[in-house]
Parts: C-alpha cells; structure tokens; sequence
C-alpha cells in the first residue's frame, strides 16, 4: 500500500476497504473467494451531503479491513 513492503494478512469474512486518496492496494488471493467493489463518485458524495444539509468539503478516511454491518449489507443487496 502507498508503496510499501508487500505484506500477508488474513480478511476475515465481510472485511471493508474503505479508499480514500491513497494509492490502491493490490490483493492476491490463494483460495477462492467473493468480493464486491463499490466506486462513490466524490461528485455523488458532496451531493449527498449538500443534500442533507452537511458540508460538501468532506473527505474519506483510508481505512483497511475493518468490519460494517451496513456497508456488507448494502453489498450483499447489490451483489
């Protein structure tokens, strides 16, 4: 990540990634496995949050492998 030394981690099972501005982080996988990538439009973002009366000037905060029970559910509604 962000040019650093690979390393090996284990995903438990529904792990989120959240990106913000860092360079993306490459996976490899040595069993099967299922994914689903989301992609929020900083257009999208500062739309919403305009819309609900929040700043527009937000940013996401880089956060790896991390558990939400409502990002893996809208994930599952999606996949």
């Amino acid at each position: 990540m962000d040019g650093g030394k690979p390393q090996t981690t284990t995903l438990p099972a529904g792990s989120v990634f959240l990106y913000s501005e860092r360079e993306f982080v490459w996976h490899q996988r040595h069993k099967k496995s299922e994914y689903v990538n989301l992609l929020l439009e900083p257009t999208l973002l500062r739309r919403l949050t305009g819309e609900s009366g929040l700043s527009t000037n937000i940013e996401l905060e880089h956060k790896a492998i991390f558990p939400d029970a409502t990002i893996l559910h809208v994930a599952q509604l999606l996949k």
